[in-house]
This record gives structure tokens, sequence and C-alpha cells, in this order.
């Protein structure tokens, strides 16, 4: 089920499954999150939880014991518990079931919650450590943007901005989508990378230190910008070796495994660890221009 919030400036709606976003308009009706198509991605914007990308041999260890989860954690399929609702704020809630708790080993209490605040739209997970010891997990967001926003321009008319000055390190992927070297970044152009659809034949670029923003613009005109002050890494995708018209900007809190290695919930250098008894926060936005 679909829910919709608005403060007159913007609207935004949101599903229960996932609590995934489903359509962000400005007040005059424009689009600007993609609205699917199978042709090259069918998502809008998954919510990821209690892990980012894929695993080595799809499976991972905790407590001499091995476990099973699929590519991006199991909270973008999963139907969520409508907690709050307001004209202008949404929140959706979920804990952790005989279901996942044989794939993640973890007592938790998951929550998402969106809110419009003028010509932006803020996104905060919370999540409780309901366990008796620490628990580790990575969230993140994987929105995407039509690009370009507006008619009369072409994809390669836009760029990403990011902050003045920066000097992010890139993650490197394996031919299967694990997390390889880091290197310094060399594709900036004063600060942004431009637009265009090879960017992604090699799957995402994944950034470190990257800063807390990155902005999908034009020399002029209609733009969005995603800050993420929290957030260690970006990345930016869409479906390799196509002419998709959308750009995914995605904060994350940690990175998937690298490659080679069956990974250790308990030694990951980049999952979040959290003590029993603990709350974990993470607010992000999204502005629209």
């Amino acid at each position: 089920m679909n829910f919709r919030i608005d403060n007159g400036i913007l609207s935004a709606e949101i599903s229960s499954i996932g609590g995934e976003l489903r359509s962000l308009k400005s007040a005059d009706g424009t689009e600007y999150l993609w609205q699917g198509d199978p042709r090259y991605w069918t998502g809008h914007a998954p919510n990821l939880f209690p892990y980012i990308g894929r695993f080595t041999d799809g499976k991972y260890t905790f407590g001499g014991h091995t476990y099973e989860m699929t590519r991006h954690g199991f909270i973008r399929n999963t139907p969520m518990q409508l907690c709050e609702q307001s004209d202008t704020k949404l929140a959706f809630g979920y804990c952790d079931c005989a279901r996942t708790l044989a794939m993640y080993p973890f007592r938790f209490r998951y929550r998402i919650e969106y809110t419009l605040e003028a010509s932006s739209l803020f996104i905060a997970y919370i999540v409780e450590n309901m366990d008796d010891k620490t628990i580790y997990f990575g969230a993140g967001g994987h929105p995407a943007f039509n690009v370009p926003i507006e008619s009369g321009r072409g994809f390669e008319d836009y760029r990403i901005q990011l902050e003045p000055g920066v000097q992010p390190t890139a993650i490197l992927l394996t031919s299967n989508a694990l997390a390889g070297n880091e290197v310094p970044y060399t594709g900036l152009t004063d600060s942004a990378i431009p637009l265009k659809h090879s960017l992604f034949d090699d799957d995402a670029i994944i950034l470190h230190n990257a800063g807390a923003s990155a902005r999908i613009c034009a020399d002029s005109g209609r733009a969005v910008t995603v800050r993420f002050p929290d957030m260690p890494y970006v990345g930016f995708w869409h479906m390799p070796h196509t002419d998709a018209h959308y750009v995914c900007i995605e904060p994350w809190s940690s990175l998937c495994s690298r490659d080679g290695i069956v990974e250790d919930f308990a030694t990951q250098p980049s999952l979040v660890s959290l003590g029993a008894g603990g709350v974990w926060t993470n607010r992000w936005s999204i502005e629209i221009e």
C-alpha cells in the first residue's frame, strides 16, 4: 500500500513494502524520482538493511555459524508496519522474526521515517539493538532520479556535483561486483562527475570520503541534491551497458563483502557495530530545486 505526504512544496508517496519512496514531486507536478521500467530497472528507491551489496559466495559467518542472505539485505522486499502518519511525516517499522533470524541472527527493531521540510525530504534510519549482544549491520539508500529532469535536455547535459575540494577514493568492484582495491578517484572535473552512460559500464562508482552531498544538475534549471552528512560512502549507478535515463545516488554506511573473503560479521571493517540496548540513527535528505 502507498501512503502520501504533502507540504505544498513537495509531495511524496511511500510504499509499506520496504518503506520505499515511490514518487517525489514538486508542486507543479514535476516528478524527480525514477518511475521504473523493466527495460532498465524496476526499482525506485529501495532501502538497504541489514547489508549493502553482495556477499562472497552468497554467505557470511557469525559466531562459528554460516548464514545466507540476498543482495542488499531483506528489508527492501519486506512488508512494514505503518507506525506514524501526518500530513508531512510517515514512519514504518519492522522487528526481527523467525524468518529474519534464520538469515540474520540478531534481535533488532528497524524504523524508517520520512519528513517533508520546505523543499527537502528527510529520511531517517533508526536501528535499535534488542539483543543481549552486539549486532552488526549496514544501512543505506538507493534512490534513482530522472535524468534529464526536464524536457529539452539530454543525459550528458548533467553532472554529479560534489563539494568543492573533495578528494575521494574509489572502491573498485571486481567482475563479480565485490569490493576490490581502494584507490584515488580520478574522474572529477572541477569537483564534478560529468554524466555519460558509459560511466556505469563497469557497474557502480563507489566513493569514500566524498564529502556530505551530491547534486545532479545542469548549467541551469532544475536540480536535485542528496545530503548524507553521516554516511562515509556514496554510490552512483544506473544499469550497465544501457542508455537508462536515471542516476542513483546511494548513501551507504558500509560496503559489500571483499572479493574472495567470506566475511565474519564481527570483523568486517565497515559494518556498524551496536552494543546491547543501543540505538543508531542516521538522517539524510533529498532537496529539489
